[in-house]
């Protein structure tokens, strides 16, 4: 078996709810974090909301300050595509095939198929998002549940061409 994939950055396309959680899952895992969204007041209002989630934890006594400080400064936003650029990039973004198709063709092409492309649908098959890549191999579903930051699951759902060393 090859060597596991090294992943340091993560970046997230979408800033609604899911797209927070899964922001504050990967920034307290530890990974630096890019949360992404056409509308910047969208990014800017997911920041207060991140913060205020950190903040729940830390009042609930599940988080220390500390943790919470870390896990924010490890989140960054960015409202222009070409900022989108992560060894992993999980989209949260409208359940329609064609905009999940769009989307990963352009990160595939801006990321020069470096990255993993992760989709979080649970209704659209992994296969048919990838189905238009140059690389459907580094495509992956990785399914959070709501709210992503408290449920301590993520499904992984292979495609028909996705890698096995992606999967792991």
């Amino acid at each position: 078996m090859r060597a596991a994939i090294n992943i340091k950055t993560v970046g997230i396309a979408g800033a609604g709810t899911m797209g927070q959680g899964i922001a504050i899952s990967c920034a307290l895992a530890g990974y630096d974090t890019t949360l992404y969204d056409v509308n910047s007041v969208f990014c800017e209002k997911a920041i207060t909301l991140i913060q205020g989630s950190l903040d729940h934890s830390v009042a609930k006594g599940k988080l220390t300050s500390a943790a919470s400080d870390k896990a924010f400064h490890r989140i960054s936003t960015a409202n222009q595509f070409a900022d989108l650029k992560a060894d992993l990039i999980i989209e949260a973004v409208v359940e329609n095939l064609e905009v999940k198709q769009k989307l990963f063709l352009d990160i595939e092409r801006i990321n020069s198929g470096h990255s993993i492309l992760a989709t979080n649908t649970s209704s659209i098959p992994v296969s048919q998002i990838a189905a238009q890549l140059q690389n459907p191999s580094k495509c992956v579903g990785l399914h959070f549940f709501n709210p992503a930051h408290l449920m301590k699951l993520v499904e992984v759902i292979s495609g028909s061409q996705t890698s096995v060393e992606i999967v792991a």
